[in-house]
């Protein structure tokens, strides 16, 4: 269980805040116990959301900066997805819609990174033809960047538009 005042990451919402914890009754439900959370990369939209204790599967601790700095130094070496095509057009954009769902839901950021690698090696090959990533691609891109840029940049305590050139950094020190 975790305690007001906690930093914890959704799943959906990234790194949030745990600002209160309340009984609450929703429409159509039973009175129950609620994290009220405010997602620290808000933008100033004043977004809250509660999520139910006894259901708090899609909350985990953030990363220690210990673990984020072995990731990070683990990138160079992490090897892209590698989906095999079927011949089957269809077919192929429904394998790689499931595998980066999987990816992005799992709520792990070293699948965050993966996914990034293998739409990074997959934009390179496509501009090379003079094409580009759909539109879900490029979405799956942006939403895995927002959850793991903003994890790393809650834990390491920098402005989440630092990470990239933190990561950038840390991988040529090395």
């Amino acid at each position: 269980m975790f305690a007001v005042g906690d930093k914890v990451v959704h799943y959906d919402y990234g790194m949030c805040k745990i600002i209160n914890i309340s009984r609450r009754r929703f429409p159509g439900q039973d009175e129950r116990s609620y994290y009220e959370m405010v997602p620290l990369a808000d933008d100033g939209f004043g977004t809250t959301f509660f999520i139910d204790l006894e259901h708090d599967g899609r909350l985990r601790p953030p990363m220690e900066r210990d673990q984020i700095l072995e990731m990070i130094d683990a990138m160079p070496s992490m090897e892209p997805l590698e989906i095999k095509p079927t011949g089957n057009r269809v077919l192929d954009q429904e394998n790689v819609k499931t595998a980066y769902n999987s990816l992005m839901r799992s709520g792990n950021p070293k699948d965050w990174v993966l996914l990034l690698r293998t739409i990074y090696r997959k934009g390179k090959q496509l501009s090379a033809q003079k094409k580009r990533i759909s539109e879900f691609e490029s979405h799956a891109r942006d939403s895995s960047e927002k959850l793991l840029y903003g994890e790393i940049a809650g834990v390491m305590d920098i402005p989440v538009r630092s990470v990239e050139s933190f990561i950038t950094r840390r991988i040529e020190e090395k």
